[in-house]
């Protein structure tokens, strides 16, 4: 929802009218998606937070660093990802040149390069504490899906 609420978003090869007529015609929609990103980045902190509660013994092992390094960084970049979209939802009402507003579109629309390692990082904690941790069968399964979604992530 929050990444993507509007529909077919403009990129950055559009005329500088075709995006600024996009934003103007589906602003409300799109600010709350860029509100809703924070959002999305705290209750994603609390399922992080309640996750790594039950996986994983030693609460100084490498891999809860990197299970709490890649929560961090999902949850900065969606803040920084909704910041990105609010910028773009203002600069169409400003007086800003063509390419200001094409390359926040731009950013906005490549916010994979943002999102993709961070969920990677992410992932591979998890791995490494479901993997490395006495927990049940079923946590250690998802360990394995959690190591494979990991490398994945990483593969553009």
């Amino acid at each position: 929802f929050a990444l993507g609420a509007a529909g077919s978003t403009p990129t950055a090869g559009d005329p500088a009218e075709v995006i600024r007529a996009f934003y103007k015609d589906h602003f409300a929609i799109e600010a709350v998606s860029a509100f809703a990103l924070p959002v999305c980045a705290m209750l994603f902190a609390f399922f992080a937070g309640t996750l790594g509660s039950l996986v994983g013994d030693d609460r100084r092992s490498q891999w809860r660093m990197v299970f709490i390094a890649g929560t961090a960084a999902v949850a900065i970049g969606w803040i920084v990802l909704g910041f990105a979209r609010m910028l773009l939802v203002d600069a169409v009402d400003q007086a800003l040149g063509d390419a200001v507003l094409q390359v926040l579109v731009l950013l906005d629309a490549d916010n994979w390069i943002v999102t993709n390692p961070a969920l990677g990082i992410f992932m591979l904690g998890t791995a490494g504490l479901t993997l490395t941790g006495s927990v049940p069968v079923a946590y250690r399964r998802l360990g394995w899906a959690a190591l494979v979604l990991g490398i994945a992530l990483f593969v553009p």
